[in-house]
């Protein structure tokens, strides 16, 4: 039969001892952090150094520019003679929905399984 390695009491750490190390590194912290928010705190403030420099401001010259005309451009609506007929639907039926609102960004937002259980039912 074996018996467990006898340990030596010195090294041997209770909770006790764990406790005391912890609350010690603990005020050490704040003792740290204490003493240097006071050293920045109480620091003299060092004065700003502003360079004014007095220039004479040289304002643009205003160009004179020759009176444009404008052409008169003629359009003409030649869809019907084309054979184009088109009318907009902007699909909004009912209820304004957040895919509706947001784009094509909100569309791509959707997840595809969600998109693919919608079509699939």
């Amino acid at each position: 039969m074996t018996t467990a390695p006898e340990s030596d009491p010195d090294q041997e750490l209770t909770d006790d001892v764990v406790g005391k190390a912890l609350w010690l590194s603990v005020a050490v912290i704040l003792l740290i952090a204490v003493v240097g928010i006071a050293i920045w705190y109480l620091r003299p403030a060092q004065p700003k150094e502003v360079g004014v420099v007095q220039e004479e401001t040289i304002l643009p010259q205003v160009r004179e520019l020759p009176e444009l005309e404008i052409p008169a451009v003629p359009f003409k609506d030649v869809s019907i003679e084309a054979g184009l007929v088109f009318q907009h639907t902007n699909g909004a039926n009912g209820e304004k929905l957040l895919p509706e609102t947001m784009g094509a960004v909100g569309r791509s937002l959707i997840s595809t399984t969600t998109v693919t259980k919608t079509l699939c039912v």
